[in-house]
């Protein structure tokens, strides 16, 4: 006994029958499956993609910012060598040096720090 499908007509006329439609929605889920997999395969790619550009951008920021700072220290550093008030003054305010027969008086700087608290 052979099998008998039942054969419809499409809307374009031409007779289908049940396994022409399990075809077509086994190529679509195909697709669908497919493409499922390429997202899956592909995000965390991006995700990764995404934090390593976010991370040049603050390592940008901080090159440049230590950029700046070396900037500054070789103006300094040219400050020193030609400027002897700017030496001393150095040499007063960051080491805290005296010439002889000075006498420094500090002073706190807050009231917080005379009463100690």
């Amino acid at each position: 006994m052979a099998a008998s499908y039942k054969k419809r007509k499409g809307p374009d006329g031409v007779r289908r029958t049940s396994w022409d439609l399990v075809y077509r929605f086994s190529w679509v889920g195909i697709a669908l499956l497919f493409v499922a997999g390429t997202v899956c395969f592909f995000v965390p790619q991006i995700r990764r993609c995404v934090s390593l550009q976010r991370q040049i951008a603050w390592e940008r920021e901080e090159v440049k910012s230590v950029e700046a700072k070396i900037k500054d220290l070789k103006l300094k550093q040219i400050r020193v060598y030609s400027d002897p008030d700017f030496l001393e003054q150095i040499a007063r305010e960051e080491l805290g040096w005296t010439k002889p027969g000075e006498t420094v008086f500090r002073f706190p700087r807050h009231r917080s720090e005379a009463s100690g608290h």
